[in-house]
């Protein structure tokens, strides 16, 4: 049974359905970012684990942009340098480095968790507001 809803509730339900849209489409854009952070991550830890096996003046591929390899050689497989923001570069051990990025990918997992919750939560809503517009149509 269909109850009518006056237009000005139809309205205001309307925008919030369009509103809330939008608030989706942001969410799925965040996690989409945080997914590709996290993968990103995930094999910079992977090249860093590989870079420990690597003996020295032994002679690497290195990416140098846009699909461009160098050849180089090893120099220090034991530290290397990282950015810590603000253009600011510091030396670090392999394994802090690691710690490091471990600790930020665990951080960024937490706020995929978090995010997908938004996620789900919102949709139900937009699922109910889609309804509520339905039945008063």
């Amino acid at each position: 049974r269909r109850k009518k809803m006056k237009n000005e509730d139809k309205q205001q339900k309307y925008i919030e359905f369009q509103m809330a849209s939008q608030q989706l489409n942001k969410l799925n854009q965040h996690f989409s970012l945080i997914t590709s952070k996290v993968l990103e991550l995930k094999n910079l830890d992977q090249s860093l684990s590989d870079l420990e096996s690597v003996k020295l003046n032994e002679e690497i591929l290195v990416p140098f942009g846009a699909g461009i390899l160098i050849k180089a050689s090893i120099k220090d497989s034991k530290d290397v340098l990282m950015n810590v923001g603000s253009d600011i570069v510091v030396e670090k051990s392999t394994s802090d480095s690691k710690k490091l990025i471990q600790q930020q990918i665990t951080e960024l997992e937490t706020a995929l968790e978090e995010t997908e919750k938004e996620i789900i939560n919102l949709g139900t809503g937009l699922e109910m507001l889609k309804k509520e517009l339905e039945d008063s149509a």
